[in-house]
């Protein structure tokens, strides 16, 4: 992810890359809401996972 990599070089420590996710998804959450949708975020790379599972529910 080329925003926890930034994070990871400006010297923040997990917990506030973890935050910063968590407000950067916001964005995502916003879109699905204005579609009538549903975020559910499983995993992300912030918490240490491969990737970041994003299910949009209808």
């Amino acid at each position: 992810c080329a925003l926890v990599s930034a994070w990871q070089k400006q010297g923040f420590d997990d917990e506030t890359i973890d935050l910063l996710c968590d407000m950067a998804m916001d964005g995502d959450r916003g879109i699905a809401d204005a579609m009538g949708l549903e975020l559910e975020l499983s995993d992300t790379i912030a918490k240490g996972c491969a990737t970041c599972k994003l299910h949009f529910k209808k």
